[in-house]
């Protein structure tokens, strides 16, 4: 009886923290799976499995989670928990995007997208995974649809937290603002941009988001600022997200997110923040931007 209820309450706590602190998702809900494991609680292990694979895409480990994800997927799907495997389609997606076959990511996800009776919210991150995987194919109006669909989902969806709800449409809009500016359309993406960073202006609790949707959606915005010939304005963006510390979560969209031009003359040694020159992001994951100085 004890095992159960510690099993229950980590798998609790890491769903709690799964936007707060994927780095502390991933601990707990790896010592759920060891406790649901020694004592054959499938149902457990398989939820304890899922906050694993998703904190490993919360920190952008999808690719060395991507079999372990697939052997999960498996596993709910014999054993009959389905809302376990439809939440591990959109994860296994994520994990395939990451490794570079975006069409398998959609493979794995379009059954959600299929089923009768996927959650609101599981349906709406299924849709922005969807449109994600299939951006690169070219610019078409049911990806932009399937977004706004996805954000009137997420609204909609009365059974969300505030902030759960405002960090996956803030997550949409910087999809959105990645789509756009693969298209070449840099000023929506950058209103798009702007628009997700507002959404967290209204977090009841600015602590609950760890760095990492701030973080992508300021990459964004400053990769379209650069690509509207405004590197000044990048540069403002910018700098505030890199005077602070950094965290697991949102290093790859923050202080690895960042260089200066080959043969730059105006690198400071000792600073970590671009100059107005040379505010040059790398390439968003997925996208493609200017490089200037």
């Amino acid at each position: 009886m004890q095992a159960d209820v510690e099993v229950g309450a980590l798998v609790t706590s890491a769903w709690r923290l799964r936007w707060q602190a994927p780095e502390l998702t991933l601990v707990l809900a790896e010592r759920a799976v060891a406790l649901a494991t020694a004592r054959r609680d499938e149902a457990d292990r398989l939820r304890a499995e899922l906050l694993v694979v998703s904190a490993h895409n919360r920190l952008e480990r999808g690719l060395r989670i991507a079999e372990r994800a697939l052997a999960a997927l498996r596993s709910a799907q014999a054993a009959g928990e389905q809302e376990t495997a439809w939440r591990l389609r959109v994860e296994l997606a994520q994990c395939a995007k990451s490794a570079g076959v975006p069409l398998t990511g959609f493979a794995a996800v379009r059954p959600v997208l299929d089923a009768a009776g996927v959650p609101a919210a599981l349906r709406a991150e299924a849709l922005a995974r969807a449109s994600e995987c299939l951006a690169r194919l070219g610019r078409s109006r049911e990806l932009t649809e399937a977004i706004s669909e996805a954000d009137r989902l997420l609204s909609l969806d009365q059974e969300l937290e505030h902030d759960s709800r405002l960090l996956s449409r803030a997550l949409l809009q910087a999809s959105a603002a990645g789509h756009q500016r693969r298209w070449g359309d840099f000023a929506t993406a950058a209103a798009a941009a702007r628009d997700g960073l507002a959404l967290l202006d209204d977090l009841r609790d600015p602590a609950s988001d760890s760095g990492y949707t701030r973080g992508r959606l300021s990459l964004e915005l400053v990769c379209a600022l650069m690509d509207l010939d405004e590197p000044g304005k990048a540069a403002e963006v910018a700098a505030p997200l890199l005077d602070q510390p950094v965290r697991a979560p949102a290093v790859s969209y923050t202080h690895s997110g960042w260089s200066w031009p080959p043969g730059c003359t105006c690198r400071s040694a000792r600073s970590t923040r671009p100059p107005t020159c040379c505010a040059t992001p790398r390439t968003a994951p997925g996208a493609t931007s200017s490089t200037r100085c």
